[in-house]
């Protein structure tokens, strides 16, 4: 396992006044830093000893500024100049097109974009959401606990379906977005969070079964987990081989709060055994969002370490 720093903090970093560049464009209520900013994020995880990052693709529009040659090899250059990694792309959009949201451009053409864009960065794996839950009652009081700093749209009023029917879409979709995927080459990884189409270990698994792919996985979450009730121990065996990222953040087992590990009631002994168990080697993410990112991100990856240390010091201790 290698510690990293994951797409949301990285894109928290991006979007702190000093980080900007003047290129950014604004959406809403969220900022899209331009490659200016995401070569000082990388500047950043370098100085800070992390050798790898996420990269957050915000939009469709931002994916189109970002996957420009000119700022694409921006980004790939201030990788190669300080040794950072970017491990995936982060493009939770992909799941807003599935119930909601109208296609502004073909998904093909969004996912050639995509696979330019990781390619020219070094990317394998894109990582995104489900879907927001597309029910008539979802409405204001479901929308999420006002800690979670980015705010996803939620479906329009009217769109009432069964849950078969809804299965039905939603399968079909991950079957295209899986396909285009494996033709350009990438793993898909899919995160489940609370009050989503997909919100638990268990649901993952469904769509697992029901999309056979080898390059479809897992996004394990897990403080979301911990908030749903899941054990995560057993999560991570049931994953198994499905987890193509680990992210990292604590809470109270009730709000989703994204703070530093350790400082939660999570027990993180028992989840990197468990990846330790099923042959875990991929990234282990730092995915905090509090007040102060660079802080809390310098928090967690002490606390990490040392926690890495201690279970790989317990594993050689019985195995000798």
């Amino acid at each position: 396992m290698k510690l990293s720093c994951s797409s949301l903090s990285t894109l928290l970093y991006s979007q702190l006044p000093q980080q900007l560049g003047t290129g950014r464009k604004s959406t809403g209520s969220n900022l899209e830093p331009d490659a200016q900013a995401i070569v000082r994020t990388v500047r950043w995880i370098s100085d800070i000893g992390l050798e790898s990052m996420d990269l957050h693709v915000t939009s469709e529009t931002h994916l189109s500024m970002l996957s420009t040659d000119e700022d694409a090899e921006k980004i790939a250059q201030a990788c190669a100049e300080h040794s950072v990694e970017i491990n995936h792309v982060r493009c939770n959009f992909l799941g807003k097109r599935i119930f909601h949201r109208p296609d502004r451009r073909s998904v093909e053409e969004v996912w050639g974009s995509i696979a330019k864009l990781a390619g020219m960065v070094g990317a394998d794996t894109i990582e995104t959401v489900s879907s927001p839950v597309p029910l008539e009652h979802f409405g204001e009081q479901e929308r999420g606990n006002p800690a979670w700093p980015i705010q996803e749209e939620v479906p329009a009023p009217g769109l009432v379906t069964s849950w078969e029917e809804s299965w039905s879409t939603f399968v079909a979709a991950m079957r295209r977005h899986v396909g285009l995927a494996e033709n350009h080459g990438l793993r898909l990884a899919l995160e489940a969070r609370p009050r989503e189409f997909l919100a638990n270990t268990d649901s993952l698994l469904r769509l697992m079964d029901a999309v056979t792919s080898e390059r479809l996985g897992a996004v394990f979450d897990v403080s979301h987990a911990h908030v749903v009730r899941d054990t995560l121990s057993v999560s991570v065996q049931k994953l198994g081989a499905k987890i193509f990222c680990v992210h990292l953040s604590d809470n109270d087992g009730v709000t989703e709060s994204h703070w530093p590990p350790g400082q939660g009631q999570i027990n993180w002994g028992s989840v990197i055994r468990a990846l330790n168990r099923v042959g875990y080697d991929g990234p282990v993410c730092l995915d905090v969002s509090g007040v102060d990112v660079e802080h809390e991100v310098l928090e967690g990856k002490s606390y990490v370490e040392s926690l890495l240390r201690k279970v790989a010091y317990s594993s050689q201790r019985l195995r000798g």
